[in-house]
């Protein structure tokens, strides 16, 4: 019998073929070759045709379906395998964050302690000064009072000038 199979590619083909005893032109789903129908026309019943097309599309069917599976699962590990990279990723900024964190902590802390020794070099430069000051300000008192001590007592013992009275 002759017949044709329409929409083989898709989830629902269908068989086209026509009536042994009228010529009726019928239709009916694949999935029904090999089945007893009755046409619509001449009442005769009739065996559906396409049973190797059936087993072919059936095998084809399983296939897809075998191969959908199997791509399913790879994408199903694949996206595991991307699960467990962006935990492994955020893992690692989350650690990097922290770890920058600490050296910013860190170098918080030289700064304090750098501007602290600078401030205390600061007091002791000022203070040395002082110090030298106070020091040289010792020394001339030292040396000067002497002087003037030598020299209040050369004034006193040198007699004053008479004054000649007017």
């Amino acid at each position: 019998m002759k017949h044709k199979i329409k929409g083989l590619s898709g989830s629902r083909p269908t068989v086209s073929f026509r009536c042994d005893h009228c010529h009726g032109g019928l239709m009916a789903s694949l999935r029904e070759a090999g089945q007893s129908t009755d046409c619509p026309t001449c009442g005769a019943t009739i065996a559906v045709p396409g049973e190797r097309e059936l087993a072919e599309w059936t095998r084809h069917r399983a296939d897809e379906e075998r191969a959908a599976d199997q791509k399913k699962a790879e994408l199903g590990q694949t996206s595991e395998l991307w699960c467990s990279n962006l935990e492994a990723l955020a893992w690692y900024v989350r650690e990097d964050v922290r770890k920058r964190s600490d050296a910013a902590d860190i170098q918080d802390g030289r700064i304090q302690k750098n501007d602290q020794r600078a401030a205390n070099r600061s007091w002791s430069i000022d203070m040395a000064g002082t110090l030298i000051v106070a020091a040289i300000a010792s020394l001339m008192a030292f040396i000067a009072l002497p002087l003037l001590i030598q020299i209040e007592r050369n004034t006193r013992a040198t007699p004053a000038a008479p004054q000649e009275p007017p």
